[in-house]
């Protein structure tokens, strides 16, 4: 891997203070999440080579490895995931 970011926060206590609240469309709610688990850069920052980010306590949270899936399995993927609700 060419570089690894790490955030602020454990996924963890990410996960912990997620609730039937967090529904993505809860306003309030999600703000206080966005305050307590910022994103790693602000503005986005977009990569180009392989990377990962970690949390503070050195867990894996996401690999990205360009081209590893393709645009078709993708979408593929979603909707299968979407035919299953």
């Amino acid at each position: 891997m060419q570089s690894s970011d790490i955030t602020q926060w454990s996924a963890n206590d990410y996960v912990a203070d997620l609730t039937e609240r967090a529904t993505g469309q809860n306003i309030k709610f999600e703000g206080k999440l966005l305050k307590k688990y910022p994103p790693i850069f602000t503005p986005t920052r977009y990569e180009m080579q392989p990377c990962t980010v970690k949390d503070k306590d050195g867990n894996i949270i996401l690999w990205y490895i360009p081209s590893a899936v393709t645009s078709q399995c993708a979408v593929s993927s979603l909707v299968s995931v979407r035919s299953r609700r």
